[in-house]
């Protein structure tokens, strides 16, 4: 779609889902194929999408992780550090595996903003 309309001006956000769990690419797991935790490293799906969108990609599960609470100027709790070895976004900006609260929302669009910027979309 992007390419038949000639879109030069985008952003493709990755999902949320908890690795593992994504119905819709069920050889996500939370390992990798040496058996380490994804972390905050690319599933296979998402490692799909950052080759074929580039830097127009953002893997929003990875900034939530990395930025979710520094957003919302929390500090993360232990259990908030092992979900992130494992790869996982913190339950207190989350509603259920895949959909995020008020505050993972706000932390989502802070993200989407800041890769226009990156982007040279808006200032």
């Amino acid at each position: 779609m992007i390419q038949a309309f000639g879109c030069k001006y985008y952003i493709v956000v990755g999902d949320t889902d908890d690795p593992g769990t994504s119905i819709g690419d069920l050889s996500q797991g939370e390992t990798d194929a040496n058996g380490d935790y994804i972390g905050i490293g690319d599933t296979s799906w998402e490692a799909a999408l950052r080759l074929a969108y580039g830097d127009h990609f953002i893997n929003m599960r990875t900034y939530l992780i990395q930025n979710g609470l520094k957003d919302l100027g929390l500090v993360p709790t232990l259990e908030d550090l092992e979900n992130y070895r494992i790869g996982r976004i913190s339950k207190r900006i989350r509603s259920d595996w895949t959909h995020l609260n008020s505050k993972g929302y706000y932390s989502k669009g802070k993200g989407i903003y800041l890769k226009g910027v990156e982007l040279g979309y808006w200032s």
